[in-house]
């Protein structure tokens, strides 16, 4: 498995931008159910998602966020999905993919 560190930013208006993309989320986010569904969708494709980090002012200034993804696909095909999947949460938004360490302490989800 690989890990990627996902620097997500607003497009344009960032401000606007981040009220709308948080409007969409929000269902979702505040849904657990909603949120184990997204998530299971995801990992069926080969990624998974550890934790989601928005900065304090991110929904109201549009500051990056970031995320920590797991998968066993290539980093290429990690922004691939990122980028332009319909099970991306980010798709509208700017995402620069990182690798990461993998022996930083957190659990694999894919053995």
């Amino acid at each position: 498995m690989t890990f990627f560190i996902v620097k997500h930013e607003f497009k344009g208006d960032k401000a606007a931008a981040a009220a709308e993309w948080f409007a969409k989320m929000a269902p979702i986010i505040s849904d657990e159910a909603a949120m184990a569904k997204m998530k299971e969708e995801q990992a069926s494709l080969g990624f998974f998602n550890h934790w989601f980090a928005p900065a304090p002012d991110s929904a109201t200034t549009g500051a990056p966020m970031h995320c920590l993804w797991e998968t066993t696909k290539s980093k290429e095909e990690m922004e691939t999905f990122i980028r332009s999947s319909d099970k991306s949460p980010t798709v509208d938004l700017e995402n620069t993919v990182f690798e990461a360490a993998a022996d930083f302490g957190v659990k694999p989800h894919f053995n």
